[in-house]
């Protein structure tokens, strides 16, 4: 499978018990703008990020991933995705949209991720405050928290890394960067995927208590080594 036919991780919805605690940390700690709230989910992004957003926090009575959302590179490559995720018996069906994008197509990774993949997304301009001059941001910089710039990527917990490192590759043409496999063996403990030209917009981890479905971290990019010095220092206070 070579085509290309996603162009970036969109979103991740992460479940919370304790929500407002955990949206004040993306927003104060992180420095993530919230753009909206819809029933029990809010909804957050980095300052230099066009899509409605990057983050859900959604209530819940466990903390977990809920899902991943996946942006095709082109209407007909949606399509494509789609015909061929239906054909793994994967897939869960269409849903009408959510905030912030149109159509989307549910479907499971072999160990039970929710993944949801679309083409039509909404790039809500940022409240007036916050608007830019500069055309290529979509808000100004505030340097709240951490201010992050955007999501990078995130990483799955599964019980089984080569199964689910296939899936991506055959059905949705990720590329396959490296990872390790346990000395002596072929079972593979880690596996780094891209869709971009990052080096992992995805990875997967051997799940040390073989469980299937968790989430390991998400990963949100600044743009210099400094940065990343000055959102530890933050962190840590």
């Amino acid at each position: 499978m070579n085509r290309h036919l996603l162009s970036q991780l969109a979103h991740v919805e992460i479940l919370s018990p304790r929500p407002a605690e955990t949206v004040t940390f993306f927003e104060q700690q992180l420095g993530l703008e919230i753009t909206t709230q819809v029933g029990q989910s809010i909804y957050l992004r980095g300052w230099g990020e066009f899509f409605h957003h990057s983050t859900k926090i959604t209530e819940s009575a466990q903390p977990g991933p809920r899902h991943i959302g996946w942006r095709a590179d082109s209407a007909e490559a949606l399509i494509e995705a789609v015909r061929l995720l239906e054909a793994t018996g994967c897939g869960e069906g269409w849903i009408d949209g959510d905030v912030g994008h149109g159509p989307a197509y549910r479907f499971r990774s072999p160990d039970g991720h929710l993944n949801v993949v679309f083409w039509e997304v909404e790039r809500g301009p940022a409240p007036p405050e916050l608007q830019s001059t500069l055309r290529d941001r979509p808000q100004k910089y505030t340097g709240r928290g951490a201010a992050v710039r955007c999501l990078h990527h995130v990483t799955l917990n599964t019980s089984q890394v080569r199964a689910c490192r296939e899936f991506y590759q055959q059905h949705l043409g990720f590329r396959y960067h490296d990872g390790a496999i346990l000395d002596g063996t072929d079972q593979e403990l880690t596996a780094f995927l891209a869709v971009t030209a990052h080096h992992h917009d995805l990875g997967l981890i051997r799940d040390p208590a073989g469980a299937r479905g968790r989430l390991n971290h998400v990963a949100f990019y600044l743009d210099t080594r400094e940065e990343v010095m000055r959102a530890a220092d933050v962190l840590r206070d």
